[in-house]
């Protein structure tokens, strides 16, 4: 699985446009084939931040997405930044639960 982390500030004016335009697309993206899950966030600390998470089932797939119309977009989102985006792509071999905690929780307590 890909996962995909990306931080976006904008200013206030910007913000309302992005929120918009995000509104208009995040459906289409969320059949794309691959995508496992497309979520946008507020940041908590800044109100002009949002944090965009996606999964994909592989490589290929956000490939796929990255040469998409609707990542098209996601580039239109970046250009509204007042400062350049964070962005990170992770490559997750093993994914765990609830089980993980449980199963740590049950090994330690005496």
């Amino acid at each position: 699985m890909i996962q995909t982390i990306m931080k976006i500030t904008f200013s206030p004016e910007s913000r309302t446009k992005a929120l918009e335009l995000i509104n208009a697309i995040i459906e289409r993206i969320r059949v794309s084939p691959g995508c496992i899950n497309y979520g946008v966030y507020q940041d908590i600390l800044g109100e002009n931040a949002l944090t965009i998470l996606e999964q994909w089932q592989s490589k290929a797939a956000l490939d796929r997405f990255i040469c998409s119309d609707e990542y098209r977009s996601i580039l239109t989102l970046i250009e509204l930044a007042n400062q350049s985006p964070e962005i990170h792509f992770y490559t997750l071999s093993e994914i765990g639960g609830m089980e993980v905690i449980e199963n740590l929780r049950k090994a330690t307590s005496v």
